[in-house]
């Protein structure tokens, strides 16, 4: 029951004013916590948990139920893909990619998981594997304009001008608006001589 109500309340959060959202989210976060005092290894009541937390910018308390809902569910790729963003935004990038490189494991034909992964391996400077998986997802997904740029982010940081040019510019083909694609396409265009 507390599972459930916690819930509840976690989608009333999500659409309630800032003072509404407060209140939904403590109130969910003491549900969760009640469910976790009843059953400590209910998956769901333990990734509950962890979003609430970190809707509640607590990201440092967040990890830990995270982690337990991996020690119950260990091919949980979207737990490993959030506990994996939450670490590289708390700055501990080897963490961080080593949740994601799981979940790559646990599930490789995602291009979302594969798209973390790759963002993950550019922030800690392992390019070469960062392109190869980056390039990847794009075959999978040739018309996302996300995961173009981010696969041209990766060729920009490697000194690749003219293939990160030709990206960036196909990124722009499919989404005319991507204004990061655009600026920069010109400052590429403006510093390059290829």
């Amino acid at each position: 029951a507390h599972l459930v109500l916690g819930n509840l309340l976690m989608q009333l959060a999500s659409r309630s004013s800032a003072g509404g959202q407060k209140q939904a989210l403590d109130m969910a976060l003491r549900e969760y916590r009640k469910t976790r005092e009843l059953d400590p290894e209910n998956f769901d009541a333990l990734v509950g948990l962890g979003n609430v937390m970190i809707q509640q910018r607590q990201t440092d308390q967040a990890v830990e139920p995270l982690e337990a809902a991996l020690l119950v569910k260990p091919d949980a790729w979207q737990v490993r893909v959030l506990l994996g963003r939450l670490l590289i935004n708390k700055k501990e990038l080897g963490k961080g990619v080593a949740q994601l490189e799981q979940a790559m494991q646990s599930s490789s034909e995602n291009v979302e998981v594969a798209a973390a992964y790759g963002s993950g391996l550019m922030q800690l400077g392992r390019y070469p594997q960062a392109l190869e998986v980056l390039r990847t997802a794009v075959d999978k997904k040739p018309d996302d304009p996300r995961m173009v740029r981010l696969l041209a982010d990766s060729l920009l940081a490697t000194g690749d001008f003219k293939s990160a040019r030709m990206r960036y510019a196909s990124a722009l083909a499919n989404n005319r608006r991507d204004v990061d694609s655009m600026l920069r396409l010109a400052w590429i265009m403006a510093v390059s001589t290829d």
